[in-house]
């Protein structure tokens, strides 16, 4: 007889969890330039896993056009904090 299939825990599972609900891809936006970029979401997450620094900023990528920062549009980070970009009036 087969043996059931545990449950995966921890971070890994929330991770799997959460890609699935949201979706393959992450929108980041320059602050600059404003170009918009798709970054996949596992990338974002890896980033946001191995980031010491202060969880409040998001995990943020250099703009390819003009070097400045990029942020996300909204992103659920690993530590469940959501990020949504403030749009400069």
């Amino acid at each position: 007889m087969a043996k059931p299939k545990k449950k995966r825990s921890g971070i890994k599972a929330v991770l799997a969890k959460r890609k699935k609900a949201e979706g393959d891809l992450v929108k980041y936006i320059c602050r600059n330039c404003k170009r918009e970029e798709d970054i996949p979401r596992e990338v974002v997450e890896y980033y946001d896993i191995i980031d010491d620094g202060d969880i409040s900023v998001p995990p943020m990528f250099d703009c390819e056009e003009c070097g400045t920062p990029m942020e996300p549009l909204v992103y659920t980070g690993v530590h469940g904090i959501t990020y949504k970009y403030k749009i400069d009036d």
